[in-house]
């Protein structure tokens, strides 16, 4: 299952390399996938082992998008991988956030901001600030962050023990 997970992120990593000069915000969602299935394959690589197999928290973790996506930040933010989790200027939790000691506070921001990027994929409503309802759309971002970061992202993956 991991090694599955693992070459289901490589090709996603690929369809971003591919896709990101035809259409950068589909590209960013592709590559919030990758990074959601990165997280997921470190819940299962982080379970526990009984005989060969693992006792995960279905429901909680594995189909969870906030846990995978939350999973895969803690583990940039504690190796250095911090480029993979800043996709555009001015996200919320970068550059000099990142790097200081309130990351607890501050990935719940990250995680809101790269869950919406999933949005290119479907039509929803999200609430402005006087509780109006507005289309949802993804937030911006900047096709050089988000090759620097889909490249991150390969290397940490193929280096990942499993």
């Amino acid at each position: 299952m991991m090694g599955f997970i693992r070459d289901g992120i490589l090709r996603k990593i690929n369809a971003v390399k591919h896709m990101q000069t035809a259409d950068k915000d589909i590209a960013a969602g592709l590559y919030v996938y990758a990074v959601e299935e990165f997280g997921k394959l470190l819940l299962l690589r982080d379970a526990p082992s009984l005989n060969g197999k693992r006792k995960i928290k279905y429901d909680e973790g594995f189909v969870n998008h906030e846990t995978k996506i939350r999973k895969a930040f803690d583990y940039f933010r504690s190796n250095n991988f911090n480029v993979c989790m800043i996709l555009a200027q001015g996200c919320p939790g970068q550059a000099s956030d990142v790097d200081d000691g309130n990351w607890d506070n501050m990935i719940v921001d990250l995680a809101t901001d790269t869950a919406a990027r999933l949005s290119i994929f479907y039509a929803d409503f999200v609430y402005d600030q006087d509780k109006n309802p507005v289309v949802e759309s993804p937030p911006d971002v900047e096709p050089k962050m988000l090759q620097r970061a889909s490249e991150q992202l390969e290397i940490v993956t193929r280096g990942l023990s499993i």
